[in-house]
């Protein structure tokens, strides 16, 4: 039975950029789920790395990223499995200095 993980919850955006690793591995079919509130601007990304050891970082293969277009809105990277150990959350705030963001992943 699938669960959902909460990697951020309310994460205040004036913080500026932010990145969080958690231990994640699956064969199934995974899906991750951010969704923003109030922001100030429309250019901040989150995009997503793995790692097998926790130290060494490359992107998902095809760089999948979310740019937060609407100043309230969600959106969802999915995919089939996930043969890394560790995955990293990059959020990358550009000219965003409010709003709240939270991000889920399904596993």
């Amino acid at each position: 039975m699938a669960t959902k993980k909460d990697i951020l919850i309310g994460y205040a955006m004036s913080g500026g950029d932010a990145t969080v690793d958690f231990a994640f591995s699956t064969i199934e079919p995974w899906a991750l789920q951010a969704t923003w509130a109030s922001l100030d601007d429309t250019d901040a990304t989150i995009a997503l790395q793995q790692s097998l050891d926790g130290t060494n970082f490359v992107p998902l293969s095809g760089d999948p990223t979310i740019t937060m277009t609407g100043t309230s809105d969600s959106g969802i990277i999915e995919d089939d499995m996930f043969a890394g150990f560790w995955m990293r959350v990059v959020v990358t705030a550009n000219s965003v200095t409010s709003g709240t963001l939270s991000v889920s992943v399904r596993v």
